[in-house]
């Protein structure tokens, strides 16, 4: 027991320090005192521009790599969306590894374009040389491009486009014209601070309308204002470890919208320590926040494949989510980092996930609940250098934080 105590008590002290080694670089980076890093109202403000920005003022939804930056990159702009008439999901990606090598002559140089299909447990990718992509940043147009690679391969602020071949000839290609509702900051004043981690992650579209059509190897989906969502990640190497945990149609709640993810990343200057989890959630018009770098208490349990999440700020709000998704539901989603290594994520876009909601008077108060939803629609992913990671999450315990 008296392990037990000085081992939790350890880690809390551990998370301070951490907290405050992260404002203290924020600090430096900026020139700025730490009073000014830490205030919430300039915090606030910063969050409420972003999300208000269409995605053409959105720079952090475009390309962030420094053409003069010849060291390890990756970045890519990810979708998802289920089809509410058939239910069958599907997700899209365009990246870029190591974008300087123009002739990709390390291995795992590239920028490739690929979609999966859930349903039918199929990926389809085409690769292209790190000089066949195109960007634009800055202040662009509703038809401007964000990224484009080959001719029929392209993203603008309002729509993305595919028409890929893979090795073995299968073909697939979509057309679907998109409108932002719900973005989410979820690394908070870090996202601001280039190079902090090796990893970021920005649920740009966190919801999104999602309109037009996807012909997977012959099979046609008409999509009709559809449940989207967007996200995008950019770093240097991969996180030991990361999770995820989305969803944006819950039962009689069809406009709330939850955003969470995490992992082990490499902080600049202090290393892999800890396991950092933050979430979002969107109901009834109010934003439910809670991040590492703010403070706030975040758990997160994997146990026998059941994802358990249990989140309390300093605004008395609390969250609880629960996801669930049979082993046979997830897809593995393999990503080659910038360093040539494998990356195994294994992602479900059809689990159970509920979500409860909670706000309390002051410390002392009980909690009161305020919603408690399900969806059968959620987006569950683990991902980490380990072979046998989701083997492991169906037949192990892993308590995180």
């Amino acid at each position: 027991m008296i392990y037990f105590c000085f081992h939790k008590l350890k880690n809390e002290v551990m998370k301070i320090v951490i907290s405050l080694m992260l404002v203290s670089s924020l600090s430096s980076a900026l020139q700025l005192p730490i009073w000014l890093s830490l205030s919430a109202k300039a915090q606030s403000k910063t969050e409420e521009s972003i999300a208000s920005r269409s995605f053409t003022q959105d720079k952090y939804n475009q390309l962030l790599w420094n053409e003069k930056d010849h060291n390890d990159w990756y970045e890519w702009w990810y979708f998802k969306v289920v089809d509410p008439k058939t239910k069958k999901s599907f997700y899209f990606c365009y990246g870029l590894v190591n974008p300087w090598d123009k002739l990709g002559t390390r291995e795992s140089s590239k920028v490739f374009v690929n979609a999966g299909n859930f349903s039918g447990r199929k990926i389809v990718e085409e690769r292209f040389l790190p000089n066949q992509f195109v960007a634009n940043v800055g202040k662009l147009k509703e038809d401007d491009i964000i990224f484009k690679a080959s001719s029929g391969n392209l993203i603008t602020p309002t729509s993305f486009h595919g028409d890929i071949i893979s090795e073995t000839s299968e073909h697939v290609s979509w057309s679907i014209q998109t409108k932002k509702t719900w973005s989410f900051n979820a690394m908070g004043w870090t996202m601001f601070i280039p190079e902090i981690s090796n990893i970021y992650w920005y649920p740009a579209q966190a919801n999104m309308e999602m309109t037009g059509w996807i012909n997977f190897n012959g099979e046609r989906i008409e999509l009709d204002k559809a449940h989207g969502y967007q996200d995008r990640n950019w770093g240097r190497s991969f996180p030991k470890w990361w999770a995820w945990i989305v969803s944006n149609n819950f039962k009689d709640s069809p406009t709330t919208k939850l955003a969470s993810g995490g992992g082990m990343p490499n902080i600049k200057g202090i290393g892999e320590v800890f396991e950092g989890f933050t979430l979002g959630v969107s109901h009834l018009g109010r934003d439910y926040k809670f991040r590492f770098p703010d403070g706030d208490k975040i758990k997160l349990d994997i146990h026998f494949g059941k994802w358990h999440v249990d989140a309390i700020n300093k605004k008395n709000q609390r969250v609880i989510i629960d996801a669930f998704a049979p082993k046979e539901k997830f897809m593995l989603l393999p990503f080659t980092t910038p360093q040539g290594e494998l990356f195994k994520d294994y992602e479900a876009l059809n689990g159970a996930a509920r979500l409860r909601i909670y706000e309390r008077e002051n410390f002392f108060r009980p909690w009161k609940l305020i919603a408690d939803l399900e969806t059968d629609e959620a987006g569950i992913e683990y991902g980490s250098f380990n072979e046998l990671a989701l083997q492991e999450a169906f037949t192990q315990s892993v308590h995180l934080q």
